[in-house]
């Protein structure tokens, strides 16, 4: 299993998207930064999300191809 960084940046259409993303499953506060690292994962083509918070992240896991890895 091989490990990477990246810096991926969000514009501005794409932090629109991610609070549009956020409203429609109903989610506010403090989890929209949860779905800010889902859009960056999908952006850089992840293979996987790797987080600790499953209970969180599982309210709006990645779409594919990049997959989520609770660890």
């Amino acid at each position: 299993m091989e490990a990477a960084e990246k810096v991926v940046e969000l514009g501005r259409t794409e932090y629109l998207n991610a609070l549009q993303r956020a409203a429609d499953r109903g989610l506010e506060s403090g989890a929209v930064y949860d779905v800010l690292h889902v859009l960056c994962a999908e952006k850089a083509s992840a293979d996987e999300l790797r987080i600790f918070n499953g209970r969180d992240f599982r309210r709006m896991p990645p779409e594919e191809p990049t997959t989520l890895e609770v660890l």
